[in-house]
């Protein structure tokens, strides 16, 4: 009994940070289509043009990562095939601990992923830095007719002008 107890906290405590970030910012990256708005920062000012080119871009990144990880047909690649380009190699490593390893290990079942929708909730700790929360809605052939909704924390930073992920974990899956 005490194991669903923690279970049911763990659960409670990621569906309230959930809650937040949808209370604090409403949209995600479902922005497409629509003119920037000037957007207030932590100092008070509005953004710069640089400012709101650097969210596109980081948003550019995360979804074309959500496109390589939640797309796939194992017949194909593997989820975690492609996503090297858009993470560091220790992130990548961390990622896909077995990714060297894929001759190895026997042929395994057929899975067949969709990606159905994706928003990001970031926080721009500073210039080059961000922290992320990655909500995406998917499917798997494997698995039940509905879908699951994936909570990813990513770390990410910005090297040589481009946004890479550094870390990245698994905060939930839900079944819809």
């Amino acid at each position: 009994m005490r194991h669903w107890k923690i279970v049911a906290v763990v659960c409670f405590a990621v569906m309230a940070v959930a809650f937040g970030c949808l209370i604090l910012y409403p949209e995600g990256d479902q922005r497409e289509g629509t003119e920037p708005e000037s957007m207030e920062t932590d100092t008070g000012q509005p953004e710069t043009v640089s400012e709101t080119g650097e969210q596109e871009a980081l948003s550019m990144l995360l979804s074309e990562f959500a496109g390589v990880i939640y797309e796939y047909d194992t017949n194909v690649r593997k989820f975690y095939e492609g996503a090297q380009v858009y993470m560091t190699e220790k992130a990548f490593q961390a990622f896909a601990p077995l990714a060297g390893e894929a001759d190895v290990q026997p042929p395994e079942v057929r899975v067949q992923s969709r990606l159905l929708e994706t928003k990001d909730y970031c926080l721009f700790v500073d210039d080059s830095h961000a922290e992320v929360i990655k909500e995406s809605r998917f499917t798997l052939s494997a698995g039940e007719n509905g879908s699951l909704l994936q909570y990813l924390k990513l770390s990410v930073v910005k090297e040589n002008d481009a946004w890479l992920i550094t870390d990245c974990y698994v905060i939930d899956t839900l079944e819809q």
